[in-house]
């Protein structure tokens, strides 16, 4: 059975808003809990968000949808800039042995906000959205969603910083990036996928 954890962090914050409506206190606590995590330094190594990223997924019969690609929102951004997402799994096979880290499960250039703060692709992705699959008996996985501000004239380019668009297993996230002249990711969230032994 495939369990889903949705951390929705920040959302129960109730302090004074800053500019663009996210709070220092919401952008401390989300870096808190990348290191809590220990997303810091498995898939980052640092993260210093300036803006908070979400993740809904279609919720039905009494669980999440995983299978169904979800929605990602933006706050505290330009709503005319434009951006690039990323999901990443840094515990395949497991968290205990991550030999494959890290798994791409999407890599969306070209993201716009529409309808409030949804993240919404006016091309193609790159890599597009893959279901988590975790192992039977692996333990949580952290599929880690990260934004990215998209400079102008971007274009992802096969073979630049390691990126191989044919396999998605063993992606240096870090690498790709400084190849690509991203910087630092924006904003960041996760959940946890697992399926228990049978």
């Amino acid at each position: 059975m495939n369990y889903v954890s949705l951390l929705l962090l920040g959302t129960a914050i109730t302090s004074a808003y800053a500019k663009n409506g996210v709070s220092p206190a919401e952008l401390a606590e989300i870096k808190a809990a990348f290191q809590t995590s220990e997303l810091v330094p498995d898939v980052l190594p640092n993260f210093c968000p300036t803006a908070l990223a979400g993740i809904t997924f279609t919720y039905a019969n009494g669980s999440s949808n995983t299978a169904i690609r979800p929605t990602f929102t933006l706050r505290g951004v330009d709503k005319k800039g434009t951006y690039i997402g990323v999901i990443v799994d840094p515990d395949a096979p497991s968290r205990r042995t991550p030999n494959f880290r890290n798994i791409r499960h999407l890599l969306a250039p070209n993201l716009h906000i529409k309808h409030g703060h949804t993240l919404v692709n006016t091309t193609s992705a790159a890599s597009e959205y893959r279901q988590p699959s975790p192992p039977a008996g692996s333990g949580p996985h952290r599929y880690t969603f990260l934004v990215y501000q998209q400079p102008k004239g971007f274009e992802i380019v096969d073979g630049v910083g390691g990126l191989n668009l044919s396999d998605i297993r063993a992606w240096n996230l870090t690498r790709w990036t400084e190849a690509a002249g991203l910087g630092q990711p924006i904003a960041g969230t996760w959940f946890e996928s697992e399926v228990s032994a049978a």
